[in-house]
């Protein structure tokens, strides 16, 4: 099992899987905790514990809390599931890409009310974590990961509109 971020992405004779969470990310395999504190971790039987409410110890948080609550988990699962795909499922339960309207009187639309991609990339486990306005106005930051353990080339396509000038820097 690999543990990332957010989420585990597992292997086994049968297939792969992936499990991610963004209101319990604190787990243990094979067992509870119980005080020990290995140097190194043999996975024999796959279990994974969530401790959703964070409260097994005593020193810092009572043994129990009243309240409904809501923990989510996404799970996903087949015979080819990568660890790019497990990545990507971990961070999207986290920090999805989501607009932010910036309101500008005098802005015509420029995207089709019946939807659309503003923004799509490749290969697979390139993720396009911030596009922002840089303080010039007419620039803008694009902030990319690769999820893999290669390097890659991004691509990113921008199917609704066209980039007049770019800057790589790599960070």
């Amino acid at each position: 099992m690999v543990h990332n971020q957010g989420g585990i992405w597992g292997k086994g004779a049968k297939g792969n899987f992936a499990w991610a969470t963004v209101d319990a990310p604190l787990v243990t395999f094979e067992d509870i905790n119980r005080g020990l504190w290995p140097a190194d971790i043999q996975i024999n039987n796959g279990t994974i514990f969530s401790y959703a409410m964070n409260n097994y110890w005593y020193t810092d948080a009572p043994a129990q809390q009243g309240g409904q609550f809501t923990f989510r988990y996404a799970f996903s699962s087949g015979p080819e599931f990568s660890t790019t795909q497990a990545m990507t499922l971990a961070a999207d339960q986290r920090s999805p890409l989501f607009e932010i309207r910036h309101y500008n009187m005098g802005w015509e639309p420029t995207l089709s009310d019946k939807g659309g991609a503003f923004v799509s990339t490749s290969p697979e486990g390139v993720r396009v974590l911030t596009i922002r306005p840089l303080e010039s106005g007419d620039d803008y930051l694009v902030r990319v990961q690769n999820t893999t353990d290669e390097d890659i080339n991004a691509n990113l396509q921008f199917p609704q509109g066209q980039i007049q000038k770019r800057t790589w820097d790599q960070c």
